[in-house]
């Protein structure tokens, strides 16, 4: 279960209540919800929901307001898609920057060698 507990008065907003947050390789990569720096866009990554996604929703919000509870019923990234406000951006590791136009993003490269070397003996 992943929780958004207010720093001040407030109740707790479940976000997500069957999300894999915290092991193997979703503690090497961006974390479960990021806002940008005019505190006007979340972004989540949906590889956490389970639906094999390696995509991150970008959601416009308030500043101040707490995170959108909507995502905790979601069963698919196209019902996502449809929320007002939202936008996929076809990336899985998104840290944004201070506009939702603007973000940083990794990618890995895998090189190999196909070429067998024979060593004499």
């Amino acid at each position: 279960m992943f929780m958004a507990v207010p720093l001040a008065e407030g109740q707790p907003v479940t976000l997500c209540a069957n999300c894999a947050v915290g092991f193997g390789l979703a503690r090497f990569t961006s974390p479960f919800m990021t806002w940008t720096g005019d505190e006007r866009t979340v972004f989540v990554p949906l590889r956490y929901f389970g639906f094999g996604s390696g995509k991150t929703l970008a959601m416009t919000t308030s500043p101040g307001s707490p995170p959108p509870a909507f995502i905790n019923g979601a069963s698919s990234e196209e019902e996502l898609a449809r929320v007002p406000g939202a936008h996929i951006v076809n990336e899985d590791s998104v840290y944004p920057t201070e506009t939702r136009t603007r973000y940083v993003t990794n990618r890995h490269l895998t090189k190999t060698n196909l070429f067998r070397i024979y060593l004499s003996q």
